[in-house]
């Protein structure tokens, strides 16, 4: 018991000595990826001399990277001289707590972890990892696809997919332990996010038959996983995955995850999954009969965005929420003719505006064009989840709520034409379609009338 609490303060001392500032903190240099001893800091590459960590970074994120970058520096030189297994272990946990601890800092943590990636790759940290998902010891596989699994930031999926999907369709093929079936299925959630053509790649090379094997399992973290990676292929590999995703069965698989009743995030993500493969008309009857799209509405019905939002921020690989490609990807789901699209996507993005408001960063809702597709769906969808899901979104955000307009168009009123005119776009004629009061005695004169537009 003693033990435990002891650890316990030495991570939380760990975690706030990264987020605060330290006295006298020395300016960072880390060697090339040569090794050489008059090598510069590795962000001096291309001779310009020195210059901060990254530009435009805040001060606060300045001042962590310049903390954690030293100990990272440290672990890595450890890893590479490692000679046993043992010694290859304690490295590859060294360098995983530094970044786990990254991605863990309040509203600053993305852009930190970023920067710790980004060293990793630049000091050959990720070709390390790479070589050491062929070891022969299944321990150091596991270690060193846990590691990988939380650096696949945007840049590192570039590389692997150069020169490391086939390590990785390679590491899928094992299947078991569980424990490394579930950092494989992580590392797939990120690559299938790539491009289309490196899903399409892993789609035809065996990775998504792996992540259907998987989904039969009953580890939560695992199949969390597989929901994702599903949802992922979906969304990032065009009609050619979705079409290989039908033939597979894989909506018939996402039933049994939607279905659980011991994990909402996992029931989550796997409806997130069929609801995006059901937009893609061509598949769209053979999705219906799975079953498993009658589960979306009723599921986003009964549950809350903002508990949803916490369990994401007490996840290590969740707490920052989506990046901004991520987020990009789910505005097309409002925008479908699908009644769960539009459901499961505002869900989705309401607990991303409790995420980002805390953060300080909701102006990535206006540049991904999420705004207005959130206001379209509260004045015209005729259901009522999705509605209140984009309204509390919009409220979040700071955003004004409109009101909601007749699907009628007979029975509109001064205001719901005029909403409807700056939806479209043509803010500028809401005047000519100004209501005024009939100026004819009798009972007619109670009504009201739309005056005659301007002449062009």
């Amino acid at each position: 018991m003693v033990l435990t609490i002891l650890f316990s303060a030495y991570k939380l001392c760990r975690f706030f000595a990264m987020s605060s500032p330290r006295p006298g903190a020395e300016r960072l240099a880390v060697p090339g990826p040569a090794g050489g001893g008059g090598a510069g800091p590795w962000w001096t590459a291309g001779g310009r001399g020195p210059r901060e960590v990254s530009p435009g970074v805040g001060a606060e994120v300045q001042g962590a990277l310049e903390r954690a970058l030293p100990e990272l520096q440290q672990a890595l030189s450890a890893l590479k001289q490692a000679g046993g297994g043992r010694a290859v272990g304690a490295g590859l946990a060294e360098v995983f707590q530094l970044v786990e601890e990254a991605w863990l800092l309040p509203a600053m943590g993305r852009e930190v972890a970023q920067g710790l990636c980004d060293a990793i790759r630049l000091e050959g940290g990720l070709d390390l990892l790479l070589r050491l998902l062929q070891a022969p010891e299944l321990e150091t596989r596991v270690q060193a696809a846990r590691l990988l699994e939380q650096i696949l930031v945007a840049e590192n999926r570039d590389r692997v997919a150069r020169i490391g999907l086939g390590v990785i369709l390679n590491l899928a093929k094992e299947r078991e332990p569980v424990e490394l079936a579930r950092s494989v299925a992580g590392i797939l959630e990120h690559m299938f996010k790539h491009s289309e053509e490196t899903c399409q790649r892993l789609v035809a090379a065996g990775g998504l038959d792996a992540v259907l094997y998987w989904c039969r399992r009953t580890d939560p973290a695992l199949l969390r996983h597989c929901a994702l990676a599903l949802a992922n292929c979906a969304m990032h590999g065009g009609q050619a995955a979705q079409r290989r995703m039908v033939e597979k069965r894989a909506a018939e698989w996402l039933f049994p995850l939607a279905f659980s009743k011991e994990d909402e995030l996992l029931r989550l993500h796997a409806c997130l999954a069929v609801a995006v493969l059901a937009t893609n008309k061509e598949v769209e009857r053979e999705v219906e009969r799975s079953g498993t799209l009658a589960l979306v509405e009723p599921l986003v019905a009964s549950l809350d965005p903002g508990r949803f939002a916490r369990c994401l921020v007490d996840a290590s690989d969740t707490s920052q929420g989506r990046g901004p490609d991520d987020l990009q990807r789910l505005v097309p789901l409002l925008d479908s003719s699908r009644m769960e699209a539009q459901c499961i996507g505002a869900f989705y993005l309401c607990a991303e505006a409790a995420i980002k408001s805390l953060q300080g960063k909701t102006k990535v809702f206006s540049d991904i064009g999420a705004i207005q597709s959130l206001k379209r769906l509260v004045s015209y969808s005729t259901n009522g989840t999705t509605s209140a899901l984009a309204k509390r979104a919009l409220r979040l955000l700071g955003e004004e709520v409109p009101r909601p307009i007749l699907p009628c168009v007979a029975s509109w009123k001064e205001a719901e034409v005029q909403t409807w005119l700056q939806q479209i776009g043509f803010s500028q004629y809401c005047e000519s379609f100004r209501v005024e009061p009939r100026g004819v005695s009798g009972p007619r004169s109670e009504r009201a009338h739309l005056r005659e537009p301007h002449s062009r």
